[in-house]
């Protein structure tokens, strides 16, 4: 299962994934370069999430954390 994470965040994300062979996969983030916690209800193998984002400076308080936590319970969760 892929390593999930936004499609706008840092970018030595794919860099290290595509290194180290691990598949990723990337999530859109919404118009307003928000990340959607509903978009990471779907198998991985693993999700990271940049709080606040970069480049966007986006921060999204602990019920939004909890809230990808909450849909991940088998999956580790990075939040850098």
């Amino acid at each position: 299962k892929p390593v999930i994470y936004p499609d706008i965040t840092y970018s030595f994300y794919p860099v290290w994934c595509d290194m180290l062979r691990i598949p990723y996969e990337t999530i859109p983030v919404d118009d307003t370069f928000n990340i959607n916690a509903a978009d990471y209800r779907r198998p991985n193998g693993g999700v990271v999430i940049a709080n606040p984002n970069a480049p966007t400076s986006i921060g999204r308080g602990l019920d939004f954390m909890r809230e990808i936590l909450d849909a991940n319970p088998d999956s580790v969760v990075i939040s850098d």
